[in-house]
């Protein structure tokens, strides 16, 4: 097994220049996050907080965020683990991206460096790229796609030297695992890697990449069988129930060619297959075929949107492999040109996303979700029901219903049946004898039964752009819990932050 450097010793500048790049932006993004929180550091997604309360609940035992209850509302099959590993502190995801976000730039650099490019090229774009690829707000996000980015980098540098050496390397093997260990999508890239490699004559080692790919995904689906789950997670249920299957490959790829990102990795699909065709060797012609398939499968198959998320490895692996082996055909000046011009494109695409919406979002998860946990556990100290529960659930004792369905298959059929009469939610409730409800009534119309009793609505002043709703309807749900929790909303109210409003109906009083 050949032996591969991370990085090239006579160019350790350019990785350098992009990790100090990356984790710069990263920090001025957390301090942005904290002046807009009162110094109360908040993730921009409750998805977070989910993958902590699962880490909680592997911690006590509980593959689920309730004692005792099983429930697969993560669909990473790692990353909650290693979440628990850390303790499933606040900061744990805080930590795992930073180091994510670190080696992925570093890759990034890395990546540059070997394709040829004068160091008068490749230097700039290493101290750009990472953030015009949006790579420092993806981190903030506290989620797995980050280290899945980095597996995605990873994988691309092994391949190529395994098809320059002809042999594998333990980059290669150590990726093709990881990848799939975060996230799902990535056995896509996996199994690109070996069939290029099978392609290319390396069948033995196409073929072992290929099944060590699958190993996470058939080992999760086997954990998940084994603990009475489905064989996918809930959580990827819910996704896939919500977008519907019967659209067809072609009206999802029509849907994502509608958005400006769908259209660069079209782009970067496109221009990666055609330098595939005037490859100067086989390892770029492999390399750049294996991106180019990749990036067109996400458009084919993936979803683009929300916190610019779940493109984001598409988008970095296609832009790396355009710009390293691309720009290395073209004089200096030229190639210093179009890069520039071609990662400004992409700045001003998520220059918002850079700039504004994860700290205004984080500002929103601490007026509104955070103000929610606040009141489920320092205050009513009780059973509670949400639609969002991850910040609800994280460091909370006691049950949490939830009525979208990702720890909840039971609600999230309830939810999306077309005959369901209002009041589904009242006989989960009923079992835990939860009396108080917070949810986004416009989201969940039809859970409300007659006997919920509205107590007021959480809201809050300014824009939030990751947040399910702006507004948070409180019930108590039956007339027996309405002077408790009148009493206990009054007590909370008091202490809400600035930017925060409590509108009370007047029930109880």
């Amino acid at each position: 097994m050949t032996q591969v450097r991370l990085f090239d010793r006579n160019r350790l500048g350019l990785p350098l220049v992009a990790i100090l790049s990356a984790l710069s932006w990263f920090g001025f993004l957390i301090l942005r996050s904290l002046t807009l929180t009162e110094g109360n550091f908040t993730y921009p997604l409750d998805d977070s907080y989910i993958h902590l309360a699962m880490a909680e609940g592997i911690l006590s035992g509980t593959y689920g965020i309730n004692p005792g209850e099983v429930a697969a509302a993560s669909s990473s099959p790692v990353w909650p683990f290693l979440l628990a590993v850390l303790g499933a502190g606040k900061f744990a995801p805080l930590i795992l991206n930073a180091l994510s976000l670190a080696l992925a730039a570093g890759l990034l650099g890395g990546l540059l460096g070997r394709a040829g490019l004068s160091m008068r090229l490749a230097l700039p774009l290493a101290a750009i790229a990472p953030i015009a690829l949006n790579m420092p707000p993806l981190a903030l996000l506290g989620m797995e796609h980050t280290a899945h980015l980095a597996a995605a980098l990873g994988l691309l540098l092994g391949l190529h030297r395994a098809l320059v050496a002809g042999r594998s390397n333990w980059l290669l093997w150590v990726c093709a695992v990881a990848g799939p260990a975060m996230r799902f999508e990535a056995l896509a890239l996996v199994e690109l890697s070996a069939l290029v490699l099978f392609v290319a004559g390396q069948r033995r080692l196409a073929v072992g990449v290929g099944l060590v790919g699958l190993l996470p995904v058939a080992g999760f689906a086997l954990f998940l069988m084994g603990q009475g789950l489905s064989p996918i997670p809930a959580s990827v249920l819910v996704k896939l129930g919500e977008a519907g299957t019967g659209d067809g490959l072609l009206a999802k790829l029509a849907l994502n060619l509608t958005t400006r990102i769908g259209l660069v990795l079209a782009f970067l699909a496109g221009t990666a297959g055609l330098l595939a065709v005037t490859a100067r060797d086989r390892a770029e012609k492999g390399t750049l075929i294996a991106v180019a398939l990749a990036v067109l499968a996400h458009l084919a198959f993936g979803r683009i949107g929300w916190a610019y998320r779940y493109e984001n490895y598409a988008l970095v692996l296609g832009s790396v492999a355009v710009l390293a082996f691309g720009l290395s055909r073209v004089q200096a000046r030229t190639g210093l040109v179009a890069g520039v011009a071609f990662v400004a494109v992409l700045g001003t695409i998520h220059w918002p996303n850079l700039t504004i919406y994860g700290p205004q979002s984080a500002r929103g998860m601490y007026l509104q979700q955070a103000q929610m946990a606040r009141l489920a556990q320092d205050v009513w100290q009780g059973p509670v029901a949400v639609n969002d529960i991850g910040m609800v659930a994280f460091q909370n004792e006691t049950h949490v219903a939830d009525l979208w369905g990702l720890a909840a298959p039971e609600a999230f059929a309830l939810r999306m049946d077309p005959a369901r009469v209002q009041g589904w939610a009242d006989p989960m409730l009923a079992r835990h004898d939860i009396g108080l409800a917070m949810i986004y009534t416009a989201s969940l119309p039809r859970a409300p039964g007659p006997g919920w009793v509205k107590m007021g609505a959480l809201d809050q002043a300014g824009p939030a752009p990751y947040l399910a709703g702006l507004l948070v309807d409180i019930y108590a749900t039956g007339p027996g819990h309405v002077a408790a929790l009148a009493a206990a909303l009054d007590r909370w109210a008091r202490d809400l932050p600035q930017g925060a409003t409590f509108a009370p109906t007047g029930a109880g009083q």
